[in-house]
């Protein structure tokens, strides 16, 4: 619905009666949502930006507590396994991801 009221903060008093018949208010419709599908650049993008930060949780600590927290095996990093990607959580309750939920981009399986 179109109306003529300010935007932000509405006044102290509330908004004084209106009747949209005798003002002649017009009431429109949004169009209906379209979902697109994220392009290739976006994809890269997320890929490298998650890429480094699941390498930099490498590098920088694989104990927590005194405790193994986690293991990662990155892209790459060990070729003897056919899984490109793989993430061990020790804890049951804190698992985020199984590994069969993991799968490996069609542009790095060679």
């Amino acid at each position: 619905m179109k109306n003529k009221r300010r935007p932000g903060r509405p006044p102290a008093d509330g908004y004084p009666d209106h009747d949209c018949t005798k003002a002649g208010c017009t009431v429109t419709k949004c169009p209906s949502h379209q979902c697109r599908p994220l392009s290739n650049a976006t994809i890269s993008k997320l890929h490298f930006i998650m890429r480094g930060a699941l390498s930099a949780a490498d590098a920088l600590a694989d104990e927590r507590d005194g405790h193994a927290y986690y293991a990662i095996n990155a892209l790459g990093r060990d070729t003897s396994e056919d899984k490109l990607f793989e993430i061990r959580f020790c804890d049951g309750e804190w698992m985020l991801a199984v590994e069969a939920d993991l799968t490996p981009f069609d542009e790095h399986a060679s």
